[in-house]
């Protein structure tokens, strides 16, 4: 049982790790506006660039 219980948690912490994502950007732009836009849009420049 404990094997099956811990495999079932794992999948259920990796799509609940978006939203929190999310709303952690909304939250935390009070905190430090544009430290998670800026990490997250350097992110999307790396692909970019790793696609060309």
């Amino acid at each position: 049982l404990p094997d099956e219980e811990g495999p079932t948690e794992e999948p259920e912490d990796e799509p609940a790790e978006e939203p929190d994502d999310e709303a952690g950007e909304a939250h935390g732009s009070d905190e430090e506006p544009g430290k998670r836009d800026d990490s997250y849009y350097e992110d999307l420049l790396e692909r970019e660039l790793k696609r060309i």
